[in-house]
């Protein structure tokens, strides 16, 4: 994983180096679980960072950092005992993005993400309810893509909607849409 990080840095550094445009972006993330991840979670929120540097004309690099917060839905697994599972996930992304018309863009990306799962049980027998919870992580290889669009706020800012598809591991799939302010630096 460090070597990961490493490499990442080295490749963004040369990169706005070399062409000498960057931008930095924060922003708001709305995370619709898909399939068995959709059956045990909630939509999840949350915030991202990340830094781009433009490697061509109409192609960038760019590495994102977020937080997000899904929370469990309560399933019953008895007639007295419910099952509730939270999952925070903590994603690190580097992708290219292609510039396709004015404003328009296509990304794709790569990278791990770690979820910090929580698990609550309930038994609700007759004594009165007790709840056990149970904390635990586990790190995800994962990658996506999807459509973005950036709306010209300012000469050195703009607006950054995007939405995509993304699958860590085949286990926590979902539909991220993000919206930022962009910055040149």
């Amino acid at each position: 994983m460090k070597k990961f990080y490493a490499v990442l840095t080295v490749l963004l550094l040369a990169a706005s180096i070399n062409y000498a445009q960057t931008g930095a972006s924060a922003g708001v993330n709305l995370g619709l679980p898909m399939s068995e991840f959709g059956d045990i979670s909630n939509p999840g929120f949350g915030v991202s960072v990340q830094l781009e540097s433009f490697v061509a004309p109409k192609v960038s690099m760019y590495a994102n950092l977020g937080l997000l917060l899904y929370s469990g839905k309560e399933r019953s697994v008895s007639a007295t005992q419910t099952t509730k599972v939270g999952h925070t996930a903590y994603p690190l992304m580097a992708g290219i993005k292609v510039d396709l018309i004015s404003g328009l863009y296509v990304a794709v990306e790569g990278g791990v993400a770690y979820y910090q799962i929580k698990t609550s049980w309930t038994d609700n027998t007759a004594g009165g309810a007790v709840t056990t919870d149970v904390d635990r992580g586990e790190a995800k290889f994962g990658y996506g893509g999807g459509l973005g669009y950036l709306y010209p706020i300012m000469p050195t800012m703009d607006l950054d909607i995007s939405a995509k598809y993304q699958t860590m591991q085949d286990k926590y799939n979902t539909v991220q849409i993000r919206a930022a302010v962009r910055f040149g630096l």
